[in-house]
């Protein structure tokens, strides 16, 4: 877990990533881990699930913001979740391009508070996607929403070792 402190944040909050490999058979185990740490944002990869059956997953004080599941292809998918006493809105239509299984899957959450705006991304890249579509995705949406003074937290599962599977140019920036 990571708890973030920005400079252009008032408020501290605390974020954490899990890949799961299907949260249908583990949804005790998560609110144990949840009862423990208590982030503010729960981001989780591969949950495994279509969109109907994610949507009726309750972690005991936490709700779903937003998600992205696969249709066309098994596994994958990400999800953020929020305590409930935040109020968090999705950002379905955030971007102009969709989610691609496999090579780039995302989903975007925004918590406001009274003097500062966060955006968390949940990303994920399957082992068999493709390295360089993920990486100019991920570009792209970052090029797409940023604003200067918003506090961005990105996590995820991008399935390749940082200091050999991408360019040197943005390993300095994401590391």
């Amino acid at each position: 877990m990571v708890e973030f402190n920005f400079d252009s944040c008032k408020k501290s909050v605390k974020f954490f990533h899990i890949n799961l490999q299907s949260l249908n058979n583990k949804v005790s185990e998560v609110e144990v881990l949840l009862s423990d740490v208590k982030p503010d944002m729960l981001a989780i990869s591969e949950h495994w699930l279509k969109g109907e059956d994610l949507a009726t997953i309750h972690l005991e004080g936490y709700k779903l913001a937003n998600y992205f599941a696969r249709t066309q292809h098994k596994g994958g998918g990400v999800a953020l979740f929020h305590k409930e006493s935040m109020e968090v809105s999705s950002k379905v239509n955030f971007c102009t391009f969709k989610p691609v299984e496999k090579e780039f899957e995302y989903t975007i959450a925004e918590y406001l508070t009274k003097d500062s705006k966060y955006v968390f991304i949940s990303v994920y890249r399957s082992p068999s996607g493709n390295v360089d579509t993920f990486i100019n995705l991920l570009s792209e949406l970052l090029h797409e929403i940023y604003k200067p003074l918003d506090c961005f937290i990105i996590g995820g599962d991008f399935n390749f070792n940082f200091k050999y599977s991408i360019p040197m140019f943005l390993y300095r920036h994401l590391c």
